[in-house]
């Protein structure tokens, strides 16, 4: 190689951060400028989560627009009442009420749209089965959905050797948990943004 070419493969690599650092090209940032506009709790999203290997019943899942932040539990059945004592007790008891909430269709009942005026809560409905327009809850759903059966081959295994038997409401929040450490922008998790 040419002392010239040398020095100009020098001068184009230096100016590249990526050839700099990995010699591949860079992954993407996770940011945009709608969530340097927000802060935590002042928009959350609602949706239903089904595991099959984990539980029959629908789990309530709730994020946070902002930081990606999600909760969530199991439930019995669909019923709004059951839903609305479920979305007090994981998010309003442990964050306080949020600005604004969206779902879908499902959520449009009397008991939540009450339970969202009496907290102060703003209702955005979002178009059902429409996965662009279901918003950063329906992204979460696989994460914690993959999470949850690296858990419950663990679990199976120590039902097996030491009999241990592992409630699934516990398998369930061990994975939202390492989801929300886990998942965020380049410098820190959504766990730790909330």
């Amino acid at each position: 190689m040419t002392l010239a070419l040398k020095q100009a493969l020098e001068v184009a690599t230096s100016k590249c951060t990526s050839c700099k650092t990995t010699d591949q090209p860079l992954r993407s940032k996770k940011i945009s400028f709608d969530k340097l506009l927000r802060t935590f709790n002042d928009h959350v999203q609602a949706d239903f989560l089904f595991i099959r290997e984990l539980a029959k019943e629908p789990i309530l899942h709730e994020r946070d627009k902002a930081t990606g932040y999600s909760a969530t539990a199991t439930l019995s059945s669909r019923d709004m009442n059951e839903i609305a004592t479920a979305f007090v007790r994981l998010w309003i008891n442990s964050h306080g009420p949020p600005k604004a909430e969206s779902a879908d269709g499902e959520f449009v009942t009397e008991p939540f749209k009450d339970l969202l005026r009496n907290h102060g809560i703003l209702f955005e409905e979002r178009p059902p089965r429409r996965h662009e327009k279901i918003g950063i809850v329906g992204s979460g759903h696989n994460g914690i959905r993959l999470f949850v059966q690296r858990l419950l081959k663990d679990a199976e295994y120590n039902r097996l050797h030491y009999g241990l038997c592992i409630p699934k409401q516990e398998i369930l929040s061990k994975a939202t948990f390492l989801y929300n450490a886990l998942r965020g922008n380049a410098k820190i998790s959504s766990f730790q943004l909330a």
